[in-house]
């Protein structure tokens, strides 16, 4: 790790001073007022040395900085909620200007204050003009050699700042992406989007924690994408607060579910000492896993979430009580957080967050104790005190001011954050722009020129599928995250010239792909492991070259390929979507991305050096082609589906089948080709594209080696592997074992078409003199394939290429019930008419090449992506049947049983 920034002693404060009041939200003043305390205790336990001299309170005192998610949930809310209520309404947003102008005022004044005399009065230094400009300017978290510089605490400051310039302008592009939409579908919409939010900002923490990249490191979590989870909570608690004062039955689901706001907070309480007892993280200056820093952030969220989500509701939603502690509301919680000290401290909570930090170590000065040391409770006691009487100078003499500066006019009492807000008056006076766009048909849809209706493809579903697709992708994006951090991270960590605990295709492809990098071509990294170096062909290119691209730029380790073989995974969602909805629409293309983004048996590969996630990938992307061509037999659909089926067996050579058993019946047997010239052009062409794909490949190939080479030299070693006594008869019948091969060397001989050559032989003449067994071995490697035979032993077998074994079980028992709905989506497709052999082959291809060689489940990817998506057919229309069922009494049939028309060239 490069990274100095720790994790854990330096809490952010509140993002912004108070200013008018509105006292419908006086309980967020309470609130923010304990999360300004707790940032405050965090501090005082870390300079006083209490977190870590007390083994029981040190450990809540570590995590007291979980102020930060309250803060950051707070602006969201506070900025937001206003910005959602003109979406709604179809009201312009305040100028852009005007609403930076206000932060700036809101900010910066008391900032710059507070840094000017801690760095006069208490010893900093700003050594030249560059620390001027990046601590005044609150860009820190961007400079790591600065980040420590000035007030240390101000970072959260720097990300609040980013999070006023992007607000604004995401609320614009919402604004004018919902013209001519009811007010329900703005809401809902908005509620969409907050998720991707959220989900990006999980992503992005994934990608830095994983890749540890250099000059970003670890501060780049303190970044706006590595926080903007927090927010995104609070911006969602925002539209449901709208969303309540427009509509009264989600009022009266909000007021019986927030009636009891300590059932709220005990949940908070449990979630915090979740993540301050068993979760372990580490104190104090301590780097955090990467696994514990995420599971760290979601309960910090969840603790915000908590906290904030019972008292945000207005008065009159909820009979008046609302986020004011009114009379209709009168918990204990709430006339707590409305009590007039909770609310003042609220509004000097943003002097006490700028002024606390360097406070804390004069105090204990004064009262002479060095540092890490001193009684907490006393420390504490006096910097409150100390910070809050200069807060209170500073509120009065400056930020008050210029507040009432900002309005023209003598400034009111003031409430936390709510200066932030555009004014009401503001609200009320917008321009007549925005009706006239507002006045659109609800739910109008723009018809896509090129863009042909299909199948189950109504116009209300055309605005949501890419949205839908983009959420269910980050879906995937973090499941593969995830799993790949907490479960697959530095799994496979060895030097290229190590082989012991290494070996194997990964090693290959990782150390393969580098010295294509390093301009050293293709050398089987095999036989560098003996000191030789010689021309390879251990696996067809593609995959070398996907992750030889990584590596050329530096991104070169293992976890880098693991993160670029995620990224491929992840592409497979959407291809999959767009596959079904050429079957069956966009209610096919969504549950086809579905089934992608969480079958077990797709994402245990994603997370692998392995050309298995590529496969898949590219497999899709012929089926994609196929039924386009299927559809439109265009000579740009056959050309795609010709460089499809080319990449893919450029990636696993078995895939090279597709040509036969796709393209040649396709094209061969389309209605829309009159006439054979038309189909023989058509198979030309995609078979010349193809041809061309894989021909500096081949030529290469056959001028490198001294036996005929065509996409890889490894079904020789394959079969022999495949081919003895023990796969023969015993426990691993229908299995390999490297003890097959013998006493062959295969880093000795310095032409790998020769090796592959004779270990073919050998392992032919085995099969002839073992003619008797091959009905038993053939049937037990369909078996282990398809799940039928020595289930629990393949998922044991399967963790020897550091697969762990929940991952491997889990993968077997999904195989079940996704075979099951696959064979249903089968006769759905045909009873709809449309071709299901493209969808059939690729389980073919599988079958075909463990029964040639042998069974392991990473074997059976070239079918796993057809697999779901038959799936995902089948499931969805179990759906709509059991609907249909629940609906027959009202006389409505499933939407299934209006079958789609096929096109009329098929």
């Amino acid at each position: 790790m490069t990274a100095t920034v720790p994790d854990t002693v330096i809490a952010p404060g509140p993002g912004a001073p108070p200013a008018v009041a509105r006292p419908q939200f006086s309980c967020l003043d309470g609130l923010r007022a304990i999360a300004a305390l707790s940032v405050l205790a965090h501090h005082v336990g870390f300079d006083t040395g209490a977190t870590f001299r007390h083994a029981g309170a040190g450990e809540f005192l570590a995590r007291m900085d979980i102020g930060v998610s309250v803060f950051f949930a707070l602006s969201g809310f506070l900025l937001y909620r206003p910005m959602v209520t003109a979406i709604v309404e179809g009201r312009p947003l305040v100028p852009l200007g005007e609403f930076w102008k206000r932060r700036v005022l809101r900010i910066f004044p008391a900032y710059w204050l507070a840094l000017f005399v801690i760095v006069v009065a208490f010893g900093r230094t700003l050594s030249d003009i560059g620390d001027v400009v990046v601590l005044g300017g609150l860009l820190q978290i961007y400079d790591e050699s600065r980040f420590f510089g000035g007030l240390v605490q101000a970072w959260s400051l720097s990300t609040e700042i980013s999070f006023y310039l992007l607000l604004p302008l995401y609320a614009l592009v919402i604004r004018r992406r919902l013209a001519g939409r009811s007010a329900e579908q703005r809401l809902r919409f908005q509620l969409g989007a907050i998720v991707v939010l959220y989900l990006a900002g999980l992503a992005w923490r994934m990608l830095l924690l994983g890749a540890d990249p250099p000059g970003i490191a670890r501060i780049g979590l303190h970044w706006l994408p590595g926080q903007i989870d927090h927010f995104a909570i609070g911006m969602a608690l925002a539209v449901v607060s709208v969303w309540a004062g427009r509509s009264p039955a989600v009022a009266e689901r909000l007021e019986r579910s927030t009636t009891r706001p300590w059932i709220w907070w005990s949940g908070a309480a449990a979630a915090f000492w979740a993540v301050s007892v068993p979760l372990d993280v580490p104190g104090g200056l301590a780097q955090i896993p990467a696994g514990t820093d995420l599971v760290r952030q979601f309960l910090y969220g969840l603790v915000a979430f908590l906290l904030l989500a019972p008292v945000i509701v207005e008065p009159g939603v909820r009979g008046g009580s609302g986020g004011s502690g009114g009379s209709g509301g009168r918990s204990g919680i709430r006339r707590f957080l409305a009590h007039p000290v909770m609310w003042w401290m609220g509004v000097m909570s943003y002097g006490i967050y700028l002024w606390h930090k360097d406070l804390i170590p004069k105090v204990q000065l004064l009262l002479g104790w060095e540092n890490f040391q001193g009684n907490w409770f006393v420390v504490f006691g006096i910097t409150l005190a100390a910070s809050t009487a200069i807060a209170a100078l500073s509120y009065y003499l400056l930020e008050q001011p210029l507040i009432a500066r900002k309005h023209g006019r003598a400034a009111r009492p003031a409430t936390v954050w709510t200066g932030l807000l555009p004014d009401a008056d503001a609200d009320a006076d917008a321009d007549a722009d925005a009706d006239a766009e507002a006045g659109a048909v609800p739910g109008a849809v723009a018809v896509l020129p090129g863009r042909r209706p299909r199948a189950g493809d109504g116009a209300e579903h055309r605005p949501t599928f890419w949205r839908r697709v983009i959420v269910v992708t980050l879906v995937g994006l973090v499941l593969r995250m995830a799993y790949l951090w907490f479960s697959r991270r530095g799994i496979y960590d060895c030097p290229p010239e190590t082989l012991l605990g290494c070996a194997g295709d990964s090693y290959v492809y990782h150390t393969g792909a580098n010295l294509i990098a390093d301009g050293q071509g293709f050398v089987s990294p095999l036989g560098l492991l003996d000191g030789n170096r010689f021309p390879g062909a251990d696996h067809p290119p593609l995959y070398w070259l996907y992750l030889a691209a990584y590596s050329f730029v530096g991104l070169d380790s293992y976890t880098w390929h693991q993160m670029a073989t995620v990224l491929a995974g992840v592409a497979a969602i959407p291809v999959a979507a767009l596959v079904g909805r050429e079957l069956g629409g966009v209610r096919v293309g969504l549950a086809a991305a579905i089934a992608v983004a969480l079958y077990p048996n797709i994402w245990i590969n994603d997370a692998l050096v392995l050309s298995e996630t590529l496969t898949i990938l590219l497999v899709l992307v012929a089926l994609l082609a196929t039924y386009r061509v299927w559809r439109q037999p265009s000579a740009a659909n056959v050309a795609l589906l010709g460089l499809a089926g080319a990449a893919g067996a450029l990636t696993r050579a078995e895939v090279v089948l597709v040509y036969p058993f796709v393209v040649l019946p396709l094209l061969a047997r389309h209605r829309a080709l009159a006439t054979w010239g038309r189909r023989i052009a058509l198979l030309a062409l995609a078979g010349g594209v193809g041809l061309a794909a894989m021909a500096p490949w081949l030529i290469r190939n056959q001028r490198q080696f001294e036996e005929p080479v065509y996409l890889s030299t490894g079904l020789g070693v394959t079969l022999r592997y495949a081919n003895c006594d023990q796969t023969y008869s015993g426990r691993l019948i229908g299995y390999w074992w490297f003890e097959c091969k013998g006493d062959v060397d295969l880093q000795a001989l310095a032409d790998q078409s020769v090796l592959d050559k004779a270990l073919r032989s050998q392992a032919i003449d085995y099969i002839e003199a073992h003619k008797n067994r091959l009905p038993a071995v053939l049937a037990a490697r369909f078996g282990r394939t398809w799940g039928l035979y020595k289930v629990n032993q393949i998922a044991y077998l399967d963790t020897f290429e550091h697969r762990p074994l929940w991952a491997t079980r889990l993968g077997a028992i999904s195989l079940y019930p996704a075979m099951a709905f696959a064979a249903l989506g089968m006769l759905v497709l045909r009873r709809r008419r449309v071709p299901v052999y493209p969808l059939l082959v690729p389980l073919g291809i599988v079958t075909f090449a463990v029964l040639l060689t042998f069974s392991q489940t990473r074997y059976r990817s070239t079918a796993e992506g057809s697999l779901a998506v038959l799936a995902a057919v089948g499931m969805l229309r179990t759906v709509e049947v059991a609907r249909a069922r629940r609906q027959r009494g009202r006389g409505s049939g499933s939407v299934a049983d209006r079958q789609p028309s096929p096109p009329s060239q098929a």
